[in-house]
C-alpha cells in the first residue's frame, strides 16, 4: 500500500514514483522510523513546482538542520528524521515517530508545521496549503511568510498541540 494520497498520484508519477516503488534507505535512518518506509518509496524523488508557492521539494535523507531540530524532539519526546529538502535548500522537512511533518527553515530561525500526517504534509506540499508557525515556549517570535507571529497567537502551533 502506497503511502502516496489519491490526491497526489499524478505529482509524484510526474517525478518518476510508480506503485510499488522501493529503493534502499541510507543505514543513518531507523528502520522501525516511519521514515524509512517514506524514504524507501519516495527517495530519489524531486517534485519540481508541485504548488505555486512551492519551487521544489527533493525526498531524501537530511540532516543539515537536525541541530535546530534538537529542541523540538526534545519538547515533543520524539525522533525527528530528515525526510526532505524543500525549496531548492532554503528548507528541510523532517519526520516524527508519530507522523508529524515539520519544516525547518535553513534561512533564518522558524520551524513550521507541514502536516499532523504524512498524507495531510504532502497534500499540502501539492496544493501550497501554507504551514502553520512553531514556537517552543522559550521562543517569542517567528517570521513565517512575511508575517511575524508571537507566543499566545491563535496560529501559533506549540509543542502541547502535537503531543
Amino acid at each position: 500500500m502506497s503511502i502516496v494520497p489519491r490526491s497526489m498520484v499524478r505529482v509524484f508519477k510526474t517525478a518518476g514514483w510508480f506503485e510499488g516503488r522501493q529503493i534502499a534507505v541510507p543505514s543513518a535512518v531507523p528502520a522501525s522510523h516511519p521514515a524509512s518506509a517514506l524514504l524507501a518509496e519516495l527517495g530519489g524523488l524531486t517534485l519540481v513546482n508541485p504548488a505555486p508557492n512551492i519551487c521544489s521539494v527533493a525526498f531524501q535523507h537530511t540532516t543539515d538542520a537536525a541541530d535546530l531540530m534538537v529542541g523540538w524532539e526534545a519538547a515533543l519526546g520524539t525522533e525527528l528524521v530528515g525526510i526532505a529538502v524543500e525549496d531548492d535548500g532554503h528548507a528541510e522537512l523532517y519526520l516524527s515517530d508519530r507522523g508529524h511533518v515539520i519544516g525547518c527553515s535553513l534561512v533564518h530561525p522558524a520551524c513550521f508545521l507541514v502536516g499532523r500526517t504524512i498524507e495531510e504534509a504532502l497534500e499540502a506540499i501539492g496544493s501550497g496549503k501554507r504551514a502553520q508557525p512553531m514556537l517552543l515556549s522559550d521562543e517569542e517570535e517567528i517570521t513565517l511568510y512575511g508575517n511575524t507571529y508571537r507566543q499566545g497567537d491563535q496560529a501559533v502551533i506549540g509543542p502541547n498541540e502535537l503531543t
